[in-house]
This record gives structure tokens, sequence and C-alpha cells, in this order.
């Protein structure tokens, strides 16, 4: 049986797509790779909470309400190790708290402006809710501004629950827009989080350095060397000077090599083209058809008259009858496959 070679081609062009197109990433799959290294638990005498590192020399932010007055505090890193924390700079009007661990070259978080962001989209809460460390709960962000008591929250409508105070709500980026720190007691999925610009500002004033999204760089501390903490000017590209007549140009850079895809579509390509190329010989065969030779009449003898020879009926032949018919022409015929 053969398949019409328009739905062949179809056919072939749908599947070299599936094949080349890359598979769709869950949104928040990358997101929690960014950041899970980055965050802690924050250990008291009087409970637990979460944490995350803002610079690789050891800092840790976290709620003001989970560390409380404890002068014994730990750090809890993802690999389960755990890190005497002293506090650098407490913000009881912020409810943020800066823990100093002992360990250099610590994995980070990047913030991005919460000034940025659209009511609607999609947060996530990283924390150790009820002891369960490393816990991501996703929503949707309920509320880019929201006033309780004289201070400001955005509101989001992710699970927390105790246990997720001082742990960070990133984007689909992997990028913190907020520190976790109330829940609503009489509600379900009202969550409030401090804003990452409230937090840039208590880290500014703490002189810690962190890193921001967006190639916005990095704010520098005191005393911190120009490398770590790039300026405005170095994150702005230079313009590319402008390039000489006289300079050759480059090779053009080598084709990529074909990938499977490739292969299969060419595959099917050519079989495509031997199907049609048989469909056309069979159609063409059975329209040729070969003009069979003419005989001779018999001649017209009156009754009762003797037949005449066979050398006679030969002779009385017309001319015409020994000229052979040429084959018809099928030059003109239009051939049409169905």
């Amino acid at each position: 049986m053969l398949t019409h070679p328009r739905r062949c081609w179809c056919s072939g062009l749908a599947l070299f797509l599936a094949l080349a197109a890359p598979p769709a990433l869950a949104q928040f799959e990358q997101a929690i790779q960014q950041v899970r290294d980055a965050i802690v638990t924050v250990e008291t005498p009087d409970g637990t909470g979460a944490g995350f590192v803002v610079n690789s020399d050891g800092y840790v932010l976290t709620n003001q309400h989970v560390v409380g007055k404890a002068t014994e505090i730990s750090v809890k890193l993802r690999s389960g190790e755990k890190l005497k924390a002293t506090v650098a700079r407490t913000g009881e009007d912020s409810d943020l708290c800066l823990l100093k661990v002992e360990r250099k070259h610590l994995p980070a978080v990047q913030f991005a402006p919460s000034a940025q962001l659209k009511q609607g989209a999609d947060v996530a809460a990283v924390g150790a809710p009820l002891g369960l460390e490393n816990t991501l709960t996703k929503g949707v962000l309920s509320s880019t501004a929201r006033e309780v008591d004289g201070k400001r929250y955005i509101q989001i409508d992710a699970a927390l629950n105790p246990g997720n105070s001082g742990g960070p709500v990133i984007n689909a980026d992997g990028c913190v827009v907020g520190v976790a720190t109330s829940v609503a007691k009489e509600a379900q999925g009202i969550g409030l989080a401090i804003p990452s610009d409230d937090v840039t500002a208590f880290l500014d004033a703490a002189g810690v350095s962190y890193a921001l999204a967006l190639s916005q760089g990095t704010e520098p501390a005191p005393g911190t060397p120009p490398s770590e903490s790039p300026s405005p000017e170095s994150a702005v590209a230079p313009s590319p000077a402008p390039v000489p007549e006289a300079t050759p140009l480059a090779p053009p850079a080598p084709a990529p090599a074909a990938g499977p895809a490739l292969w299969l579509l060419l595959i099917l390509s050519a079989t495509v083209a031997l199907v049609v190329a048989l469909v056309t010989a069979a159609v063409v065969a059975t329209r040729v058809v070969r003009q069979p030779a003419l005989t001779a009449p018999a001649p017209h003898t009156a009754p009762g008259a003797p037949a005449p020879a066979p050398s006679e009926a030969r002779a009385t032949a017309p001319a015409s009858s020994q000229v052979q018919t040429p084959a018809e022409d099928l030059s003109d015929i239009d051939i049409e496959l169905k």
C-alpha cells in the first residue's frame, strides 16, 4: 500500500521538529538548584528557623525573632555540617538579623529588586517547616505592597509553617525577592515576606556586600577587594572599536555537524522521492498501449464466383495495406498521480 507523498513529508517534518525542540523544563526545577546550597537552618536553644548566605565570607541572614536573645546560635549547612554563629547586626524594626560564621567561600544567593515584582508572578518559599530542611512550597505573589502595623510586606500564598521564618522567597529565576517572616493564623494561604529592597537596604547599612541580578553589580563592603565587588562602570560593557577597512575578514565558522534528527529528515526525503518515482513509472507503463498490426481485408466476390487464388488476392490488395501504421505518440498525454 502506497502512502501519499504529502503525508510522508508532513509526518517527517513533524517528527523532525519534535526531535529538534528542546524539552520543556519545570518552572522552579532550575531555580531551586541555584539557591539550595546557600540555604541554611538556624538553630537556637529556643527553636529552629531558616536563613541563607548573602556573602561568601560567611554572612547569613535570618529573622530577628528566630534568634531572639539567644547567645548560643549554630548554622547548619545543607551538607549537615554545623557552624557556630555570632550576631553581626540586628534590626528590631525590620525583623532582620545578620549572623557571621567563620567559613570562607560559601555559596551565596542573588537578589532581585522587589520594586519590579508583578502581582500574580510565580514565587516559592524555601525553609525548614516543622524541621523538614530544604523544603520548597510554591505559590503566587498575591500582593506587591501590603502594610501591616506600619511595616511593608509582600503577600504570597505559598504555604508557610513554623521553621520557614528567615528563609528566602525566590522567583522563577532563582533570585531572592523577599524573606518569609509571618503567616496569618486564622486564614489559609496568606503569608508575609520582607521585600528584598528592604533587605538590601539593611545589608547596605551593615556594610556587607551582596549580589544583584539583572546585571546590577554588587554593593561593596568596606575593605572588600574590587575583584569581589565590581563597580557599576565595570558592569557596563564598553562599545566595540570600529574595524578598519584593511582588516581581513575572519573565515566563516564551520557548519555544525548534522545531528540524528537531520539524518532522519534526509532519509525520509529520499524515501519519499523513491516512492514518487516508482508510482510515476507504474502509471506511465499502464498508459502505454501497443497498436496492433493491420491485416488486409478479404476481396469481395460475387455469389457463385470462384474464389481468387492467393496470389491474386495478394495482387488485388490495396497498396495502402502494405504500409505499417506508426505507433501512437504518447508524448502529449498528461499523467496524473492519484
